[in-house]
């Protein structure tokens, strides 16, 4: 937040930047620098509207994670388990053995990589 009212009340994400100071950082009117401009801008919202807003903002946030590069998530989407397994983030071409049930229900699953040329993933 630039805190600047002569910036900011020409600013097309004013109402956003000043949602996420008031929902996502704590922040108020005074922490704003923005005065009247921040309470008049907040202040037009129901309770229900910031809680979205907030709910909305933090959804983005995780989606924005699994999009990361890092992330292994979107390493499915977007690299063959060929590269994933050279990485160390997946055993790639590994078909089920057997199933055992143990215990009271629990399944226990062997698998074997498998060797077959003509298998498609």
């Amino acid at each position: 937040m630039l805190k600047e009212p002569r910036i900011c009340s020409k600013c097309s994400y004013q109402d956003s930047c000043m949602l996420i100071h008031q929902n996502v950082e704590g922040g108020g009117e005074f922490s704003s620098g923005l005065g009247n401009l921040f309470s008049d801008t907040v202040g037009k919202l129901t309770v229900h509207e910031r809680e979205y807003f907030t709910h909305w903002f933090k959804l983005i946030q995780l989606e924005s994670v699994t999009q990361s590069s890092d992330n292994k998530v979107s390493q499915i989407w977007t690299q063959t388990s060929q590269e994933r397994e050279a990485l160390g983030n997946c055993v790639g071409h590994v078909i089920i053995k057997c199933i055992h049930t143990v215990g009271s229900g629990a399944v226990e699953i062997s698998f074997v990589r498998n060797t077959s040329t003509n298998e498609k993933f």
